[in-house]
């Protein structure tokens, strides 16, 4: 389209329609047509421009805790870890507040921790050579790690009862894949300490019962007065 020669657009006839009732002289008319055309275009350009092309994010066992990596087509990287808990007036309530907490990351941060991931297999968790052990254990009322990843591709998947070293006794995975999956969150556990992350949260938070969901299991802990 010539966008020199707008006095030569033919309107649309519901935009002709929608004009008309406001009795508008036509270079106003040609004008509005101009802006309808272009700001489209100007948006449009803004979000190709800015589109992530790939994500991670990677929600953990045991806290309520996700880790969100993206980087888009600019090569920016960014990155927060989000923690969601519920609030309850009393010990007996029920569910009273739905908290959400963000905690951004800094470039720096990010950046290394992105690399950390692509480089370490976080896009390649699928299973391994015939001779590793790949057996399946059965969970009961497991918690699950779960790791969504999306760039030309969208993959999900789910490990059940997967720690960092720090939050399981140092115990390394035998199995082949969830090894792989507990490499992930070492790397992620020793660039941002997930227990302390969580520990700093709650001693900021004000009076109360803080709440979140394990597997089946509901855990609760009572803020007091320090």
């Amino acid at each position: 389209m010539n966008f020199k020669n707008f006095n030569s657009i033919e309107l649309p006839k519901k935009v002709r329609r929608f004009l008309g009732q406001f009795n508008l002289p036509v270079y106003l008319k040609r004008h509005t047509m101009k802006n309808y055309i272009l700001f489209p275009l100007f948006y449009l350009s803004i979000n190709l421009f800015s589109q992530n092309i790939t994500e991670y994010k990677i929600s953990f066992c045991g806290k309520p805790q996700t880790l969100q990596l993206n980087q888009n087509n600019n090569g920016k990287i960014t990155g927060y870890l989000e923690t969601k808990l519920w609030i309850k007036k009393t010990l007996k309530s029920r569910r009273s507040k739905d908290l959400t907490f963000k905690k951004e990351l800094s470039k720096t941060q990010a950046e290394k921790l992105f690399y950390k991931l692509k480089n370490g297999g976080i896009d390649s968790l699928s299973g391994c050579e015939n001779g590793n052990k790949n057996e399946k254990t059965a969970f009961l009322d497991a918690d699950y790690l779960v790791i969504d990843i999306k760039n030309d591709k969208t993959d999900h998947k789910e490990f059940p009862e997967v720690y960092p070293l720090s939050q399981n006794g140092g115990k390394v995975e035998e199995n082949c894949v969830r090894n792989k999956a507990q490499k992930i969150v070492n790397l992620i556990d020793e660039e941002i300490h997930l227990k302390n992350q969580f520990a700093e949260l709650i001693k900021g938070q004000k009076i109360g019962v803080y709440c979140y969901g394990s597997g089946n299991s509901i855990l609760c802990i009572k803020k007091k007065k320090q």
